[in-house]
C-alpha cells in the first residue's frame, strides 16, 4: 500500500473511531341411549380427527409458502454469482457463499478469489487474492448506538480532512444498490491519488439491522472495485 493511502487509512480509522459511538360418573341412561350417544361422540371424533388433519395440511402449505418466499427474499438480497474484469481485464464470473466475519456480527456473500479476515476491533478486511493492494475494509455499527445520518456527515468530513488538497468527488452507487432491496439509505465517496493512480471509495449505508461503512482501497486502472462493493452491500 504506497505511503499515501496509508495515511488515508489511518486518519480515518482514528478519526471515526471518536466519533463512533403456551370424574367418571355413573351412567344410568337406557343402553340404546348409551348406545346413541356412542355414536354421535363417535361422529364427533371422526369429525374433530378430520378437522385436525385440514388444520395440519393448512399449516403444512402456509409454512411451506413461508419457507419459499424467505429463499426468494434471500435469492434478491444475494445473487448466486458476480461479474467483474480481473486482473488480466478479462470478465470473471465468479460464485458466491455466505460467510461469517470473523469478528463481528454479521454475514457476507463473499466470492471466489477473495478472502475475509480480521483487521482490528471493529474491523475486518476483504483482499482481493490476485492483488493484495487491493482490498475493502468493513465496519459495522448498530443503530441503538448511533444514526444514519450523523455517521454520513462525519464519514464525509474525514474524507474531505484526509483527501490531497481535500479534493473528493460524489461515487456513485444507485445501479449496486437497486439490486438490494434492502438498503434504505446510502451514500459514496472517491478519492483520488493522481501521483501513484490510486483511489479510495468511501461507502456507507443503511439496512434494518445495522449502520455499515465500507472502504475500498484500489487503483485508477482496476475495475474491481463495484465487485468488492457489490459484496460488502450483501452485510446482514
Amino acid at each position: 500500500m504506497k505511503k499515501q493511502t496509508l495515511l488515508f487509512t489511518s486518519a480515518l480509522s482514528a478519526m471515526l473511531l471518536l466519533a463512533a459511538c403456551n370424574t367418571t360418573e355413573e351412567d344410568n341412561t337406557p343402553v340404546d341411549e348409551q348406545t346413541a350417544g356412542s355414536a354421535d361422540e363417535t361422529t364427533e371424533t371422526q369429525d374433530e380427527s378430520k378437522g385436525n388433519e385440514e388444520e395440519t395440511s393448512n399449516e403444512t402449505s402456509e409454512e411451506a409458502a413461508s419457507n419459499e418466499t424467505s429463499e426468494e427474499s434471500a435469492g434478491e438480497s444475494a445473487p448466486s454469482t458476480i461479474q467483474y474484469v480481473d486482473e488480466k481485464g478479462q470478465e470473471t464470473e465468479a460464485k458466491l457463499s455466505w460467510t461469517s466475519s470473523p469478528e463481528q456480527d454479521y454475514e457476507i456473500a463473499l466470492a471466489e478469489g477473495f478472502t475475509l479476515t480480521a483487521e482490528e476491533p471493529g474491523s475486518d478486511m476483504v483482499t482481493y487474492d490476485a492483488n493484495d493492494q487491493i482490498s475493502m475494509r468493513i465496519e459495522t455499527f448498530s443503530k441503538d448506538e448511533t444514526h444514519y445520518e450523523e455517521m454520513a456527515r462525519q464519514t464525509e468530513s474525514t474524507v474531505g480532512v484526509t483527501a490531497p488538497d481535500g479534493q473528493y468527488q460524489p461515487y456513485d452507487i444507485q445501479s449496486l444498490i437497486e439490486k438490494n432491496k434492502e438498503i434504505q439509505h446510502a451514500t459514496g465517496f472517491i478519492v483520488t491519488f493522481a501521483e501513484d493512480e490510486e483511489q479510495v471509495v468511501t461507502v456507507i449505508y443503511e439496512k434494518e439491522s445495522k449502520i455499515v461503512r465500507l472502504t475500498v482501497f484500489d487503483r485508477t486502472s482496476s475495475e474491481v472495485t463495484n465487485a468488492l462493493l457489490e459484496m460488502g452491500l450483501t452485510v446482514k
